[in-house]
């Protein structure tokens, strides 16, 4: 068999032309579309992929603002439950406080009156005994009774100190030498002159003696000048009576006012806890 070798040349010919013809017109631009087909799918590969660590991203940010709101509800609630508890105590405290004063005023109020009205009793009883007692005594006088009533005043005026002597002396001088005894009824002129004469004997004989009447005077004899007197009566002896009684009497208030309080305190007390 012989070979053609020009045939063979030819095909070889006809071979790379093809190749070269196909290489330019179809492999070059396949290879290029799907290069640039590659480069769009890697490029939308990408695109999805920056996409979706952008959505994790905006999702972890969602999620770290809802943390955030939920830390500040949590925190404005708990604020808001303080606020209000607090106030709430401090009203109850306030309505405590007002109902504590208005029931000590109420109770202060009604033992004012409890004491006012008992001390104006027993005031008023003590007068009334005083009173009567007055009375009794004077329907009671005579003139034996006054007779012994002077010689008390005179017995009084006679068994005075020197330092009681010399300032009853000094307080007649200084009202011009003049001393005033006074009685409840009209003095006789004997016993006028028993008086003048003990005054003269036992405080000064300069001294002028003046006489008065005075009916409130119960049973007694007094000698008075700028202040000063020597005295004695039965009113003396009342009045020293009826002080001792006041005394008594307000002790024993301050004593049951010293109880109510002490109560007062044990109720207070006992309402706080």
């Amino acid at each position: 068999m012989l070979i053609n070798w020009f045939t063979v040349a030819a095909q070889i010919v006809n071979f790379l032309i093809l190749m070269a013809l196909l290489k330019y017109f179809l492999y070059d631009r396949i290879i290029k579309a799907m290069d640039e087909r590659e480069g769009k799918i890697h490029s939308r590969l990408q695109e999805a992929e920056d996409q979706q660590q952008k959505a994790v991203q905006e999702q972890e940010l969602y999620r770290q603002k809802k943390l955030e709101l939920d830390q500040k509800r949590d925190e404005v609630l708990s604020k808001v439950e303080a606020e209000a508890d607090r106030r709430r105590e401090e009203e109850t405290q306030r309505a405590r406080k007002e109902i504590d004063s208005l029931r000590d005023r109420w109770r202060e109020l009604l033992h004012k009156e409890q004491e006012s009205f008992i001390s104006e009793l027993r005031r008023t009883a003590a007068g009334q005994v005083f009173a009567i007692s007055r009375r009794a005594l004077t329907d009671l006088a005579d003139s034996d009774l006054e007779e012994k009533v002077i010689d008390s005043f005179l017995t009084r005026l006679e068994t005075m100190d020197s330092a009681e002597r010399q300032e009853a002396v000094s307080s007649i001088m200084k009202e011009d030498g003049v001393a005033t005894v006074r009685s409840a009824g009209e003095l006789s002129a004997t016993d006028r002159r028993k008086i003048t004469a003990a005054v003269h004997q036992v405080l000064d004989e300069e001294i002028k003696v003046e006489y008065e009447t005075m009916p409130e005077i119960i049973l007694g004899i007094e000698l008075v000048s700028r202040g000063q007197k020597i005295a004695w009566n039965l009113e003396y002896y009342l009045e020293h009576l009826e002080e001792r009684i006041r005394e008594s009497l307000e002790a024993e208030e301050e004593k049951h006012g010293r109880k109510t309080g002490n109560r007062q305190s044990a109720g207070n007390n006992s309402y706080h806890e």
